[in-house]
Order: C-alpha cells, then sequence, then structure tokens
C-alpha cells in the first residue's frame, strides 16, 4: 500500500525526495496518505483553477461563433466574409470578457497549467514504471484511472495551447479602430476550432475534477489504508 501511495504522489508530481520530507512531519503513522493527499490537492487547485477560466468563457465563445455562423434549417455553416461585418465581431469583443482575455490569459493560466503541467505526464522517464506497481497492487483499477486523467491533460493542455495561439494572433489586430476583410477571415478560419473544442476542454475538465475528487474520498475515508 505504501508503494502505490509513493507512486500515485510521484505520478502527481512530488518527486521521491520531497514526498519523503513531507512524511517526516507526521509522526501518527498517517505520513503517507497525507503527503499523497497533499499532492492530489495541489493536482485538483490547478485544474480547478483552469476549469474556471474556461468556463467564464464559454458564453463569449459561444456567441462569437454565433456571430460567424448561419443557422439554415438545423444546418450550420459558415458565414461568408462578406457576410460578416468586421464592427459586429469586434463590438463583441468589447462587449464581453473577450477583450480582458486576450490581454490577460496567458497570465492568468500560467500556473495552473504548470501544476497540470507536472502532473500525470506520461512522457515522464518513470510514469510507466509507476503505473505498473499501482497495476500489480490490490488497486489496479486505479492505473486505468489515471491513464484516463493522462488522456485528458494531453488533450486539455493542447487546446490551452492553441487557444493562446488563437488570443495571440487576436493581439496583432485588436488595437485597430476599425475591423475589415483580415480580421473577419480570421475568426471565420477559427470557428470550428472554437465550436468543437471549446465544449470538448470544458466536458475534459469537469471529468478530471470529478475523478481527482472520487480519488481524494477514498482516500480520506480510508479505503486505501
Amino acid at each position: 500500500m505504501l508503494d502505490v501511495l509513493a507512486n500515485i504522489a510521484q505520478i502527481l508530481g512530488f518527486s521521491l525526495q520531497f514526498y519523503e520530507s513531507r512524511i517526516r512531519r507526521y509522526s501518527n503513522g498517517t505520513g503517507q496518505i497525507l503527503v499523497t493527499m497533499e499532492a492530489l490537492a495541489q493536482t485538483s487547485r490547478g485544474w480547478k483553477d483552469l476549469h474556471t477560466v474556461f468556463h467564464s468563457l464559454n458564453i463569449p465563445v459561444q456567441g462569437l461563433y454565433e456571430i460567424t455562423t448561419n443557422f439554415n434549417n438545423g444546418q450550420k455553416e459558415p458565414k461568408r466574409p462578406s457576410d460578416l461585418s468586421g464592427s459586429v465581431v469586434r463590438r463583441h469583443f468589447f462587449t464581453s470578457t473577450l477583450n480582458h482575455t486576450v490581454q490577460t490569459f496567458d497570465a492568468d493560466t500560467r500556473k495552473c497549467s504548470k501544476i497540470i503541467r507536472d502532473s500525470l505526464n506520461p512522457l515522464e522517464p518513470a510514469y510507466r514504471s509507476h503505473l505498473d506497481v499501482i497495476r500489480n497492487s490490490r488497486y489496479a483499477s486505479l492505473a486505468d484511472e489515471i491513464e484516463e486523467l493522462s488522456a485528458r491533460r494531453d488533450d486539455v493542455l493542447l487546446f490551452h495551447d492553441k487557444f493562446s495561439k488563437f488570443l495571440g494572433g487576436i493581439k496583432t489586430f485588436i488595437h485597430l479602430p476599425d475591423w475589415g476583410d483580415p480580421e473577419v477571415r480570421y475568426f471565420l478560419d477559427n470557428r470550428t476550432f472554437l465550436e468543437v473544442n471549446f465544449p470538448n476542454v470544458i466536458s475534459n475538465t469537469d471529468r478530471v475534477l470529478m475523478t481527482l475528487l472520487d480519488l481524494f474520498i477514498k482516500m480520506s475515508h480510508g479505503e486505501m489504508q
């Protein structure tokens, strides 16, 4: 059991040295589980903070998608550049939180995205060996849950980086008093990316948080002692 806890903590981003140093703070035999719960809490905070940022953008991003889309008999089609006014798109930006987001997204998500990058990373050299210890224990089902978390982590970080790049493109023209054909085309070129991926990233962060909460409950209720 102690090996399982140590390997979970290391998958969540605690080095073995840090894990062992934290355990020494406890003298009642509960150090291993409490320190693993610390690692779990830290990872969960990163996911909660990123989820909050994306969730707050859901309505303005949906509004942007609707502005760039024609809805005909249940079909969704991109508007032609000639059918979309740059002033309409610009007005949406400056009357929603998107204008602020363009300027602050990277800073707002720097800490939480780093926490997420540092945990559940399947490219870490020791990731597989940590996972094998868990899989070969009586808590083998946790290995499958961790692998699913890692897959969702990769999807969310990929979207985070693409969304940051999308906002970076907007930074190059957001200062312009008038938006014309090039600016309109920029949003039309990215509308499918927003339609498909934005709801998915919110769903993924939701599911990761629920899985982490379930793991936290198992630990706190003594199911892993």
